[in-house]
């Protein structure tokens, strides 16, 4: 599912592969660089909905904020990895199967986390 607001700039370099459920929520700016793979039932969205729970307007109709979302050439997004608004991943980086990414990943990185029974 691809949704961009009016004026939004989403930019996908060449030879970037995504396979299925990939979700788009672009509200300002999203750069995906090249040679880019994105496996499935990935989420990048770089806008969230106001979150004040003292507002007297439900969430949804509070203000959208945004902020860009920057992915780097050669990043391999695993299965279920959230990108969310202000995150840059670095060149190269691998982030590994349900990870969360909240603010900048290095270039060269390995980044997921271990879940212990």
């Amino acid at each position: 599912m691809l949704s961009c607001y009016k004026n939004a700039k989403l930019t996908i370099g060449n030879s970037s592969w995504a396979t299925r459920e990939l979700n788009i929520w672009c509200g300002e700016n999203i750069t995906i660089g090249k040679d880019v793979l994105i496996a499935s039932f990935v989420l990048i969205t770089d806008l969230y909905y106001g979150i004040n729970p003292e507002s007297l307007m439900n969430y949804q109709k509070q203000e959208i904020i945004t902020q860009s979302v920057i992915i780097e050439d050669g990043c391999w997004l695993g299965d279920k990895v959230s990108v969310l608004p202000g995150s840059k991943i670095g060149k190269k980086s691998i982030i590994g199967a349900n990870s969360v990414v909240i603010g900048e990943i290095p270039l060269i990185v390995w980044q997921w986390e271990i879940q212990r029974e």
